[in-house]
């Protein structure tokens, strides 16, 4: 089967290519945040899902990743054919002007490491190391054939999700099936804290960090955010913490920064966080899209845009992605027809039998619904570049084509290196240990 990922080729650079990007500082306090590497500091910040490839494209903004360092939690370097659809990033580098800029270091973040503890397909839903994850329309797999259907107690899976503070769930944009995992990991809420019994709970599972030194700790109290990497192996009904950092990272000054999340710690406009990341959209001059402050609460899944002044995203733009997301179930793309991802590059082969193609390296199928502009599927052909605007479909493996749109020269940018790549193969999921 075709994999929803971007290619093991070299990839050459984009034209006009994108950024947003992530501020290098760490997390909470005491235990500090990943380690991630570098010293200048950031021109702009952005946090969201992989929606796209051509280099990539996050929170709508296409992003230059040719020369960008790719790190995953534990700052350990990365290539940037590890990048996948729905995967949750962020991303530093230079000015953004018109939607496009060049990154200079992307950042894997996943929400959850660890094993299947109970599968409900029907309902969209499952367990992973005590957490409830919400799987929906939007949820891109890897390394899973028949989706959420083809998991099993048991199983390991790394999960890429948007967390839900006020419910306590995890919605999931990206899962990977794992394999051989030496350790698990979560980011959540702390909750139950116990700091003599040294405990404390995220979701359902209890955390015992007694193995971290008191010196290596964040600032740890109920409702603080964390990321633990934990044994994989329970011990009196525990997960055993062997590293706990602060779950909220810190953007440069005056960073240019994007963040999308679901809303927690509402007090008002002028307070509150998207994914953790402290939001101020009590300006007269804020623009409001899809909704009005009115929907602005917990729970409630948006995207800020805006300069970071003394450690606040000072939101000029408030974009409200869904305004009933209590459920869990992902409807954000309502305002854009469900076009939620966007690929751009050069075919190198053509149209299959089965109405099949692959760019850059993700499967795409056409039929009777997709729009062409410039051309016809007789088009589809080695060689010939296209911009394709699709949903996922088949239990998340694949991208069903709304548009297709042929484009002049070369376009192709950081992924795919002519459009060859890993798209047509089926070797199994990759094992990105951390």
């Amino acid at each position: 089967m075709s994999k929803i990922h971007t290619p093991k080729t070299a990839r050459t650079a984009l034209a006009t290519a994108a950024l947003i990007v992530l501020a290098a500082c760490g997390g909470g306090g005491g235990g500090g945040s990943d380690d991630d590497g570098g010293d200048a500091a950031p021109q702009s910040f952005s946090t969201g899902k992989i929606s796209g490839f051509g280099s990539i494209i996050v929170n709508g903004v296409r992003f230059d990743d040719s020369q960008a360092t790719v790190l995953d939690d534990d700052g350990e370097a990365r290539g940037r054919d590890d990048l996948g659809l729905g995967m949750v990033v962020e991303v530093e580098g230079g000015a953004v002007q018109n939607q496009a800029g060049s990154a200079s270091r992307i950042v894997m973040r996943s929400e959850i490491k660890g094993p299947v503890e109970a599968v409900d397909a029907a309902a969209g839903a499952l367990t992973v190391l005590g957490q409830h994850v919400l799987v929906g329309s939007q949820t891109a797999f890897e390394g899973l054939a028949g989706g959420l259907a083809a998991l099993q107690v048991g199983d390991t899976v790394e999960v890429y999700a948007f967390f839900d503070a006020k419910a306590g769930v995890y919605t999931a944009t990206r899962i990977e099936a794992e394999s051989g995992a030496d350790r698990y990991k979560l980011r959540g809420a702390v909750s139950g804290l116990d700091t003599t019994a040294r405990t404390f709970r995220i979701g359902d599972a209890l955390i015992d960090y007694s193995q971290v030194e008191a010196g290596r700790l964040p600032a740890l109290a109920d409702g603080a955010l964390v990321r633990v990497k934990l044994q994989t192996a329970r011990v009196g009904g525990a997960w055993v913490a062997t590293k706990i950092d602060g779950g909220v990272r810190e953007v440069a000054e005056r960073a240019e920064t994007e963040a999308e999340g679901y809303v927690s710690d509402f007090a008002s406009l002028a307070s509150f966080r998207v994914n953790g990341l402290e939001v101020d959209a009590s300006g007269a001059s804020v623009e409001f899209e899809h909704g009005t402050a009115a929907d602005v609460a917990n729970g409630v899944r948006v995207e800020a845009e805006g300069e970071v002044s003394g450690g606040v995203l000072i939101a000029r733009k408030l974009e409200i992605k869904d305004r009933d997301s209590r459920d869990g179930h992902d409807d954000e793309d309502e305002h854009e027809g469900g076009n939620e991802f966007e690929l751009h590059g050069q075919l190198a082969t053509g149209l299959s039998s089965d109405q099949r193609f692959v760019l850059r390296g993700v499967t795409v199928q056409v039929g009777p619904g997709t729009e062409f502009e410039d051309g016809s599927a007789a088009g589809l052909v080695a060689g010939a570049n296209v911009e394709v605007e699709g949903r996922l479909v088949a239990n998340g493996t694949l991208i069903e084509a709304t548009k297709v749109g042929f484009e002049d020269g070369d376009e192709d940018g950081g992924h795919g290196g002519g459009g060859e790549g890993r798209g047509g193969e089926d070797d199994g999921p990759d094992d990105h240990e951390d």
